[in-house]
């Protein structure tokens, strides 16, 4: 299935600031996360289920991938987690 980076959908949209982000995307939050390019949300809440795809990035490297890009886990919400950009 073909798709659109994040980045790229900002771009072609002219989308320059996100407030906030919501993702629940199955699995596939660690390859949208890579696909942001430059774009930070100012907020990212997403539902994050450990162990629950087989072959996906989990948490720790979506903790780590979201530490990269100076996030920092503000709210564990049961299987949810929010998360402020601080550069």
């Amino acid at each position: 299935m073909n798709g659109l980076s994040f980045e790229n959908l900002c771009d072609a949209n002219n989308i320059s600031n996100i407030d906030f982000m919501h993702m629940d995307i199955e699995g596939a939050e660690y390859d949208a996360l890579l696909s942001m390019g430059s774009h930070r949300p100012k907020l990212i809440f997403m539902e994050m289920l450990p162990n629950y795809f087989e072959n996906v990035e989990g948490g720790k490297a979506i903790e780590m991938l979201l530490a990269s890009y100076s996030y920092t886990l503000v709210a564990r919400l049961s299987q949810d987690r929010l998360y402020i950009h601080k550069p």
